[in-house]
């Protein structure tokens, strides 16, 4: 099995305690968003929710919907450009 593509990773800075969203491509087309706490670059966080997006439109919709509330990048890997691409038209 293929490991996860990174795609991006959504924080609130006006209430860190909410944690990150973390959205990951886990075969072409399907995407996983994991919202959890943060704990650092090598702490797991736990799980608070996630969703899984059959369609890559839902899935970007959803994150400009987190976007729209608040939720700033706190991590663009170079993998998940074209998802940032994708995410920032028809803004």
């Amino acid at each position: 099995m293929a490991a996860a593509l990174p795609l991006l990773t959504l924080k609130d800075d006006r209430a860190p305690y909410k944690g990150v969203w973390s959205f990951e491509e886990m075969m072409p087309g399907k995407i996983h968003a994991f919202h959890s706490t943060f704990k650092g670059d090598y702490e797991p966080g736990c799980v608070i929710e996630q969703r899984c997006f059959l369609v890559r439109d839902a899935a970007t919709k959803f994150a400009r919907h987190l976007i729209i509330h608040g939720w700033g990048v706190l991590d663009l890997p170079e993998e998940g450009e074209h998802f940032w691409f994708g995410l920032s038209m028809n803004y």
